[in-house]
């Protein structure tokens, strides 16, 4: 089964998985340094967690990013032969980028606690 799946498919789960672990094991920091990708656009600084908050905030950030690479994913297959495969490679960064984006914006605007 894995054969038959296109070579972007193949790359996207392996990278789901890749950060999904990376998420986890790198103890936030990969949620971290992810939101450094993010900052400028968020409406909220990462100063305003405080307390037991902090920690599990960057932990979850890294592991629900790695979703953005299913999604892009997917994304990626319906538009390759509608708008170019270059386009669709802009558009499956971009698509990483607003993931990441959305799941910082939710985790600073709505805490976990």
């Amino acid at each position: 089964m894995w054969r038959k799946l296109s070579g972007n498919a193949r790359f996207s789960i392996a990278a789901f998985v890749l950060t999904l672990a990376l998420g986890l094991l790198s103890m936030g920091a990969y949620g971290y340094g992810l939101y450094f990708l993010v900052a400028p656009f968020l409406n909220k600084n990462i100063d305003t967690l405080r307390g037991d908050i902090t920690w599990p905030t960057v932990l979850w950030v890294g592991i629900f990013s790695s979703l953005g690479f299913l999604i892009a994913g997917a994304v990626f297959h319906y538009l390759r032969s509608r708008v170019g495969e270059i386009i669709s490679y802009v558009i499956y960064a971009g698509v990483l980028w607003c993931w990441v984006w959305i799941v910082w914006y939710l985790f600073l605007n709505f805490p976990i606690a």
